[in-house]
């Protein structure tokens, strides 16, 4: 059995038709699950809007038959379980459990828990959603520099990826835009190392976080110039000198 409250609407499981007890019902009458459905939830409105603890119910079998135009319905019921009592004195069991304002209460604040726990389920995922979006746009701002510029190194695959990398990690670590033209310069200078020498600048570059590359000096590995610990290579637009 199933419903609840003040005449508006009634609690019913949404797997009610396939319970054991309906589909007995349904075999009892020679009829279909659905049609018990519906008679169920007309006896359960009925219920919900007249009664108040399902005891002492002073109507009959017969005047339950024929509020849902069915001869033997309220025979059925007896067999399931989901009514007793003489006539004159019915009895619906659990009618407190699924009737009434307290039992809407309750089916309410189960919705609402159940939305509260959905929701905080979905947070990770558009969390990492956004944190996929963030780094889809930063990789797409990356491509959009070089296509913006234009150098013979950047016809070179490896170079191309390479350099794409330093720009991003240039823009993470120091939390800065840079523009087509910067990027153009920086190539203009990085074409005098050949591509070999570029390529191992840059690697270099983005080991060492560097904001711009690193065009001189030893790229396999940074050395100082004394023990301020201020590197000796020339970075493009920088001057390092004491």
């Amino acid at each position: 059995m199933g419903a609840s409250v003040a005449g508006d609407w009634i609690k019913m499981r949404t797997n009610l038709d396939t319970d054991p007890a309906v589909v007995r019902i349904a075999s009892g009458l020679k009829t279909d699950r659905y049609s018990v459905v519906g008679r169920l939830h007309r006896i359960w409105s009925w219920a919900n809007e007249h009664l108040t603890d399902g005891q002492d119910v002073p109507v009959d079998s017969e005047f339950l038959d024929a509020l849902v135009e069915t001869p033997g319905f309220s025979e059925q019921l007896r067999r399931v379980g989901w009514l007793s009592g003489r006539d004159g004195s019915l009895v619906f069991p659990s009618f407190e459990r699924h009737n009434g304002a307290s039992a809407k209460s309750r089916a309410m604040d189960s919705e609402r828990k159940k939305s509260v726990r959905k929701m905080s389920g979905s947070q990770p995922d558009k969390f990492g959603t956004r944190e996929e979006k963030r780094r889809e746009e930063k990789s797409n701002t990356n491509k959009q520099t070089c296509e913006e510029i234009k150098s013979p190194l950047l016809e070179d695959g490896e170079f191309s990826e390479i350099f794409e990398a330093f720009l991003a990690s240039s823009r993470v670590n120091h939390n800065w835009r840079i523009a087509g033209a910067t990027a153009e310069a920086w190539l203009y200078e990085l074409q005098n190392l050949g591509l070999d020498g570029a390529k191992a600048a840059v690697r270099f570059s983005t080991a060492a976080g560097a904001k711009k590359p690193i065009t001189n000096g030893d790229h396999s590995r940074p050395k100082f110039k004394n023990e301020s610990g201020k590197p000796k290579m020339k970075i493009i637009g920088e001057d390092y000198r004491d």
